[in-house]
């Protein structure tokens, strides 16, 4: 994979907000599309990155002794450029949740969204 489909999560944490519950978020490609990191430094996060969609799908495991706590995200990239040679890049999604409070048969989709900025 070239060095221009690389994920961009390297570059710092992401500011990551999922069903308004803000957070911090790492995730690092491994150059072959493979993500991993975490949210909030303890819950692990594994993946991939689609770089021809620029689509993320990843698996978030909240707890790892109770497998119905696992989430499963999607989203798509963004970037643009801002004055002054920055580089604003933003994640944004849904995902699907199987037990935490509120979460129903009828109600388990979610939208989250993560972004980073950088300088050019």
């Amino acid at each position: 994979m070239a060095e221009a489909e690389r994920f961009p999560g390297s570059f710092g944490p992401w500011r990551f907000i999922a069903n308004g519950v803000e957070g911090k978020m790492t995730l690092q490609d491994d150059g072959n599309g493979n993500l991993s990191g975490t949210i909030d430094e303890t819950q692990q996060l594994l993946g991939f990155w689609d770089a021809n969609q620029h689509k993320v799908t990843f698996l978030r495991i909240v707890d790892p002794t109770d497998p119905s706590t696992v989430q499963v995200y999607s989203g798509y990239l963004f970037s643009y450029g801002e004055p002054v040679d920055i580089i604003v890049f933003t994640l944004t999604g849904s995902y699907q949740a199987f037990s935490d409070s509120g979460v129903t048969a009828q109600r388990n989709m979610f939208g989250w969204s993560a972004s980073m900025s950088r300088p050019v």
